[in-house]
């Protein structure tokens, strides 16, 4: 919820919000979204693959919801900034990966679980085809104090999105820098929709993570498992695994990284980007 009240049938220029403070119709964003892919994925799965191309356009406006998260919660400790990013992803990711693995039988390198090489889009892991998104992710993490300057101001946000645009066909991940340049600007605004407020896509927003790190294996489990009933049986269980995933593994993971921010928050800041220089700050999950 806002600490500023901001209309809910649109989007207004962001006053300060307090440290902490959560923006609430994001979270519920992310979870329509995180639900979305993962209808297209079962649809898919069901021969019927004409919504991937807009499960393409949700993880994208994923990378958007990071952006904005990450630049309003920065503080200029970029050491600390990575430590948190791992603690934050890695476990739920290697975890999902091996899982993947696993039930697959599609071996994975154990580079893989760090993130290398990278394999983007084009690329993808056999084993577990939506963690190209976690990659671009992380390696976006590692070029944050960049992405956060760029965002800064309108003109530069737009030369390089124009620049990114031109480059695309040189290479689709390079490309989706211009998600995070935009995510990052568009943390001048303030997003307050009630619907996104509602309990239930709160809900989805607090699993979205796993849900979206799950969905795919248990729709693979079920179909593999249970060919006459699995239609029927995948969507509530990838929301039942989803919820058991955050319990077990994200919620431990988060709260793993808000002590290690904590800890690190004792030091001394440097004299480089502080938060209050750059956006209004918001706890970043």
């Amino acid at each position: 919820m806002f600490d500023h009240h901001v209309p809910s049938t649109g989007v207004a220029r962001s006053p300060r919000a307090s440290s902490g403070a959560r923006y609430a119709s994001l979270d519920g964003l992310r979870g329509v979204l995180a639900a979305f892919v993962m209808l297209a994925h079962f649809e898919q799965s069901a021969g019927h693959p004409s919504l991937l191309p807009f499960a393409k356009c949700c993880v994208e406006a994923f990378f958007v919801i990071s952006a904005y998260a990450l630049t309003v919660s920065w503080n200029g400790r970029f050491g600390a900034f990575l430590g948190k990013r791992f603690l934050r992803l890695w476990p739920g990711y290697a975890l999902s990966l091996a899982i993947a693995s696993y039930v697959s039988g599609v071996a994975v390198e154990w580079t893989d679980y760090f993130w290398y090489p990278f394999k983007g889009f084009n690329i993808g892991c056999a084993a577990d085809p939506v963690v190209w998104s976690l990659y671009t992710e992380v390696y976006a993490n590692l070029a944050m104090p960049l992405i956060i300057l760029l965002g800064r101001r309108t003109w530069t946000t737009a030369l390089v999105c124009i620049w990114l645009i031109l480059l695309r066909g040189y290479g689709e991940d390079l490309f989706y820098g211009l998600f995070f340049v935009v995510g990052s600007y568009a943390t001048r605004f303030q997003f307050d929709f009630a619907l996104l407020n509602s309990r239930f896509c709160q809900w989805l927003g607090k699993i979205s993570f796993s849900l979206y790190l799950t969905h795919e294996i248990v729709i693979g489990v079920c179909k593999f498992h249970f060919p006459s009933i699995w239609e029927y049986v995948a969507i509530p269980l990838c929301l039942v695994v989803a919820t058991a995933f955050w319990i077990a593994v994200e919620k431990p993971s988060l709260w793993a990284s808000r002590q290690f921010g904590k800890w690190i928050g004792r030091r001394p800041a440097p004299a480089s980007i502080r938060a209050s220089e750059v956006r209004p700050t918001l706890s970043a999950a």
